[in-house]
């Protein structure tokens, strides 16, 4: 068990103890009543007298009475695995955890009373469950001393906040330590509930633990607490043992994900309740946009709503009436094409001036660049080293303009072209995407102003013939806040957010293919060759319709795009997100 099981539910531990006072009967019926109850685990304490205390002490005979054999745990644990719960159990002795990971049990828990038993945490430390560590009553040094044995780096450890005081008063639960626990060891934390069982707060208290990031929630069951038998105080009957995890998981319903992230009814309030941008007076084609000229009031329309403070100053290319929501379809913006391009690669090097049709790869892409109808400007975006000196000069044969700038940091050298043609939307294009479709890219630029969109694509075209289209405003966001700033390559995984309002041109399935045609490896260099090769033209341009056709008469010589499962684990493998404590 990990921070939380791959359903991402708290685990609820349905703790028997020793509320079955030595009664095998008494245990088997507590097993059966926790799976009934919904619980993920049952939890049980096997020790010995000896193990527990000297001789001497007064409870050593009430503790006799209790234990637990091996054998009896072994039936405890194989009924169990019958109603398909986890098996955890405390282990106050040497002996006790030695046969608890001869099972192996699913968790064995140490209580606090033995974080300074270096004889039993030696043991532990080889083990590969899951080791439950109680923190109640104990110092963090008592803590840290004890982690330093267990390594858990190593294992998987959870720390566990609370203690029993038959029952535990309220005022000394303090579920705020749980934060401070977890942030000063980084580990996982769980709650042991041991407050009255007849408090008004029995049910509440958990769920304000689940509500603080507790990864597990103890709670005692008893059969009848009426009876008032061993541990008692803190234990629920069956029938509140049931309802106590209902709750529990309608809890977890509203907690939701950290992430903010729109649900249904949510994006049904947004667009109902949001104000949009709208103009507070007539504004005649021509004029510049005035703050004076804005206002926000409720619209009935679904759409983007724009900022004030990206509009102003804007030219009006066609008049806006009084109360007419602002659109990007309003204003006089300047798009520009970044072709992101450089010498240096790992798989191919050189690959932007790899001869194909007897000329430089990159030349063919501003070939393709150039027959867009939406672009004012094609800006070659490479780095300052010397081997991009040639691309520079490429693209100056071509009527290309350049921008050069700092090899790691793409995104500052995207918005260094964009403040150098003062450009408002940016389209994106690889240097790998030879096979681009100008069509497409501008009918991308047409969706992203018509939704008022920070961002589109048309990513259901064959990857190698896509583009992403940003508003610079987007680009500055992102550069602004982003977490990892050395991770702004990854555009596309820093947009995916409720930050930014997103958009897909749909694309006719006569042109979706799931295929790649980058320019990435030596196959690529191969089977895209053997394409322009039989579709190319120096005087008539190739249509996406003539690609695609030949595509389907051809499917083995192209490669499948990367599965939507690897574009996960690349973006789940990075940091991508937006900090926006860093500036507020």
């Amino acid at each position: 068990m990990e921070n939380r099981r791959e359903d991402n539910k708290v685990m609820i531990i349905a703790e028997v103890a020793n509320a079955h006072q030595g009664s095998m009967k008494q245990a088997e019926k507590m097993v059966n009543a926790a799976a009934e109850a919904g619980a993920d685990a049952v939890k049980f304490q096997l020790f010995t007298a000896g193990e527990l205390c000297v001789k001497a002490h007064s409870r050593y005979e009430h503790f006799q009475k209790l234990e637990l054999s091996h054998e009896k745990m072994q039936t405890l644990y194989n009924l169990a695995r019958k109603n398909k719960l986890l098996f955890f159990s405390d282990a106050f002795g040497y002996e006790s955890a030695e046969f608890l990971m001869s099972f192996p049990a699913d968790g064995i828990k140490v209580h606090s009373a033995d974080l300074s038993n270096v004889h039993l945490l030696n043991l532990l430390s080889g083990w590969e469950g899951t080791i439950m560590l109680s923190c109640g009553g104990a110092s963090e040094l008592e803590i840290h001393r004890a982690l330093s044995i267990l390594r858990p780096s190593e294992q998987k450890l959870i720390l566990l906040h609370g203690f029993q005081s038959f029952p535990t008063p309220l005022e000394e639960t303090h579920l705020k330590r749980m934060g401070h626990i977890r942030e000063t060891f980084r580990l996982p934390v769980g709650f042991m509930d041991h407050i009255d069982a007849e408090d008004e707060m029995a049910f509440t208290l958990p769920l304000m633990a689940v509500s603080a990031g507790a990864v597990l929630i103890e709670k005692h069951l008893t059969l009848d607490r009426s009876l008032k038998g061993i541990d008692y105080y803190s234990s629920l009957n069956p029938d509140e043992m049931k309802a106590f995890v209902r709750q529990v998981r309608r809890a977890e319903q509203a907690l939701g994900n950290r992430e903010v992230s729109f649900g249904s009814k949510e994006k049904e309030y947004r667009v109902k309740m949001k104000k949009q941008l709208v103009a507070s007076l007539s504004v005649p084609e021509g004029s510049i946009i005035r703050k004076e000229d804005l206002t926000y009031k409720r619209a009935e329309d679904n759409c983007n709503p724009l900022s004030i403070d990206n509009i102003e100053g804007k030219k009006v290319k066609q008049s806006i009436q009084e109360d007419d929501v602002i659109k990007l379809s309003h204003l006089d913006l300047k798009t520009g094409i970044l072709i992101i391009a450089r010498m240096n690669s790992t798989r191919l090097p050189g690959k932007a001036l790899t001869p194909i049709m007897n000329k430089p790869a990159l030349e063919l892409l501003f070939e393709r660049a150039m027959l867009s109808k939406s672009a004012d400007a094609i800006i070659l975006c490479t780095t300052e080293n010397p081997e991009d000196d040639a691309l520079e000069e490429l693209a100056a044969k071509k009527g290309i303009k350049c921008y050069r700038g700092d090899e790691l940091d793409v995104l500052k050298r995207m918005i260094g072209a964009c403040e150098q043609e003062n450009l408002d939307i940016a389209v994106r294009v690889t240097g790998d995407d030879i096979l681009l479709s100008p069509t497409h890219l501008d009918e991308a630029v047409h969706h992203l102003i018509k939704t008022n969109s920070d961002y589109c694509h048309n990513k259901g075209l064959p990857s190698g013939t896509e583009c992403e289209v940003f508003t610079v405003q987007a680009l500055k966001t992102i550069y602004l806040f982003a977490e990892e700033p050395d991770n702004t390559e990854y555009l596309t995984y820093f947009i995916e957010s409720e930050n930014f309002h997103r958009s897909e041109l749909p694309v006719p399935p006569e042109f979706k293919r799931d295929v790649s045609l980058t320019l990435d490896t030596l196959d690529d260099l191969e089977a895209i060759s053997f394409l322009l090769e039989n579709i190319y033209r120096a005087d008539t341009p190739f249509t996406q319709e003539a690609l695609t056709r030949f595509i389907d008469a051809h499917p083995d010589r192209f490669r499948i795009r990367y599965a939507p499962k690897i574009y996960s684990q690349v973006k789940d493998s990075l940091n991508c997100e937006l900090d926006f404590s860093r500036k507020t």
